[in-house]
């Protein structure tokens, strides 16, 4: 093949690219966006926790029959995308008392039986009281999973959601205030999400 006969081929194929430029610029013009979740009505999720514990001492529940046992969780601030980490968590011996720090806010308190009976750990924040973000548990812990029945909410931590799984997976229920019976998550309960405002309730759908 010679020369000549290669020229309008290759004359050819740029402006063959040229038009397949065109035509998308003008479909991408048409074309709707891709809605973001929140656009089209979702809802974002925290990030999830590979380990929910992130490496901190688990959530202690009191032990049984050790009348006058104390047990306390600190945790800081969680975001509107990522959840809350276990800070501190021990238990002090029966007729001892566990010295908080200063700056923690009490925002629950978990008990082991209705209306708030059984084994208790009160929930600290280091971020200070609830606010429209909250506090999240990726997972409530060893001693805690399937074992809350009821809770008790402090310093404007109002809305809270509890789920089936760990990361808040599975079924989700929505409470508002004190939860003297968790009904339908009774001793189901992985982790939670409390705060001021609805967003732990957005979270559930």
């Amino acid at each position: 093949m010679t020369a000549s006969r290669l020229a309008p081929s290759r004359l050819r194929r740029p402006s063959m690219l040229l038009a397949v430029l065109a035509l998308l610029t003008v479909l991408g013009s048409v074309l709707p966006a891709a809605a973001s979740p929140a656009a089209d009505g979702g809802k974002p999720m925290p990030a999830r926790v590979a380990v929910p514990d992130g490496g901190k001492p688990m959530p202690l529940a009191a032990p049984a029959g050790a009348s006058g046992a104390a047990c306390q969780i600190v945790i800081s601030k969680a975001t509107s995308s990522s959840p809350s980490s276990v800070l501190s968590s021990q238990c002090a011996k029966p007729g001892e008392r566990l010295a908080t720090a200063a700056t923690s806010t009490l925002l629950m308190v978990w008990y082991s039986g209705y209306n708030y009976g059984g084994r208790s750990t009160k929930v600290y924040g280091a971020g200070g009281p609830c606010d429209s973000s909250g506090y999240g548990f990726a997972w409530v812990g060893t001693a805690w999973n399937d074992a809350i029945r009821s809770w008790k909410v402090f310093n404007s931590c109002n809305y809270s959601a509890a789920w089936e799984h760990i990361n808040w997976g599975g079924f989700c229920k929505k409470y508002y205030g004190q939860v003297p019976n968790a009904s339908a998550m009774d001793a189901e309960i992985s982790s939670m999400w409390v705060s001021k405002g609805s967003w732990a309730w957005t979270l559930c759908g």
